[in-house]
């Protein structure tokens, strides 16, 4: 019988990325398929399926859970309290165990990577990055239409632009200070500024003037865009972009995040970063001639 590995990730496409690459590496010392779920009910974050943006090249990799709904209800599954409802239950946070935890049974849902399981399938939902994230966008390219969408926005860039990506809602960054540190480092006449802070792009733009672009639209209130989920597509689809766009930037500033207690840098502009410095893997996630990403 197949075994499975159900990851359902949470927080924003960093933390999401590298849970799905964990899972992977799991599956292959394991013998498991690895199916991703972004659209269950009880999703904080993504609340879409994976698979309408991305398109799996990895055998082992499924991006939507669709096919499997029915079989999972159906078999063995560790957490054990998941059983018989692994289609149907509610997350919430625990002070205690500092992540999401099952509502009814109050216990965490997810695995210990060292270790095997006989149950046919584990369910493992989670948040946390680091710089694997990049390597499960090997398993992967984009839809066309996210393609066709990152097409049109560098049609309106020059060739060369400079990029910087700041994080101002949830997690602070002291923006002023890199204003004024990149001004004499710009190599080039346009800078794009991918931000979740409406107060950081207009900083920006009363500086820079015409020279700032952006494309992102930002809601009102200063809540981080991955919790924002009046319309997930939406706000999917500008996080996916805004990423390319910085990593198919000529030149790539990172902004120091201001009293971080467990990061220096976002999380999302190391992703940015590893991207656009393994241009290789850039261009075989985005497979498009009309799209030259030079070294």
């Amino acid at each position: 019988m197949t075994k499975y590995l159900l990851v359902r990730p949470e927080s924003g496409l960093n933390d999401m990325l590298t849970q799905i690459e964990v899972g992977c590496l799991y599956g292959q010392n394991n013998g498991r398929v690895v199916v991703v779920d972004t659209a269950h009910p009880s999703s904080k974050h993504f609340r879409d399926d994976f698979s309408h943006y991305f398109v799996s090249i990895d055998p082992n990799l499924h991006l939507s859970v669709d096919p499997f709904v029915d079989t999972f209800d159906r078999v063995s599954v560790y957490p054990p309290f998941l059983a018989g409802r692994v289609s149907n239950y509610n997350i919430e946070n625990s002070e205690e165990y500092s992540c999401w935890v099952e509502t009814v049974f109050k216990q965490p849902i997810r695995i210990d990577f060292t270790k095997e399981y006989s149950e046919t399938l584990l369910v493992h939902q989670l948040f946390g990055g680091n710089p694997i994230a990049i390597n499960a966008l090997q398993r992967m390219r984009l839809q066309s239409w996210i393609v066709d969408e990152l097409h049109n926005r560098l049609q309106t860039l020059p060739e060369e632009y400079s990029a910087i990506h700041i994080r101002n809602t949830d997690i602070k960054t002291d923006y002023n200070s890199v204003l004024h540190k990149i001004d004499s480092h710009l190599a080039h006449d346009m800078l794009f500024v991918a931000t979740d802070s409406r107060e950081v792009l207009d900083a920006f733009k009363n500086k820079f003037g015409n020279r700032i672009a952006s494309f992102t639209t930002l809601p009102e209130g200063n809540n981080a865009l991955h919790y924002l989920n009046s319309n997930p597509r939406q706000a999917n689809t500008d996080a996916i972009l805004d990423l390319l766009t910085l990593a198919c930037s000529k030149q790539f500033f990172m902004a120091e995040l201001h009293n971080c207690n467990f990061a220096r840098v976002s999380g999302y502009s190391t992703l940015a970063r590893n991207l656009n410095e393994n241009r290789d893997i850039l261009a075989r996630l985005i497979s498009d001639e009309r799209i030259i990403i030079s070294a």
